[in-house]
């Protein structure tokens, strides 16, 4: 479940979306409240975004989600460059989020491997990656 993210202090997510091609599924403005469904959840937004999905594929496979994140980068390749160069964004990233596979083999090594051509691809749009390292599914508190 990869997904873009733009972030700014000084950034109309709303503007930019009217005129773009990116299927947000989530944008806020900062100092409003952050919400998890329909949810209040902590603090309020210390700056305004979006969010787009990328891959659907599960938090276990890393490589799927890689697969289609290359395909998103190269699809919106224009759109990429134009929000990186709109002012007031301060960060624009990919976000993998990855669900640890524990063994009893390894329980505390894991490692994630990003292939060069999504490096290549991500830094040449500007835009970052990063990998957020979730618990086992198993371990994970059940929602509620």
């Amino acid at each position: 479940m990869c997904v873009l993210r733009v972030e700014g202090k000084q950034f109309d997510p709303r503007m930019f979306l009217e005129r773009s091609r990116l299927p947000a599924y989530e944008s806020w403005l900062e100092g409003g409240p952050r919400l998890i469904g329909a949810k209040r959840w902590g603090a309020t937004h210390d700056s305004s975004g979006f969010k787009v999905d990328v891959s659907r594929k599960e938090w276990t496979d890393l490589p799927g989600q890689i697969e289609d994140a290359l395909r998103f980068l190269e699809h919106f390749r224009d759109e990429l460059r134009a929000i990186v160069a709109t002012p007031g964004v301060e960060c624009v990233w990919l976000d993998f989020p990855f669900a640890v596979r524990a063994t009893e083999h390894a329980p505390f090594l894991q490692s994630v491997f990003l292939p060069p051509n999504l490096l290549a691809l991500a830094g040449e749009l500007g835009v970052g990656i990063e990998v957020s390292v979730y618990p086992p599914i198993s371990e994970r508190a059940p929602a509620g």
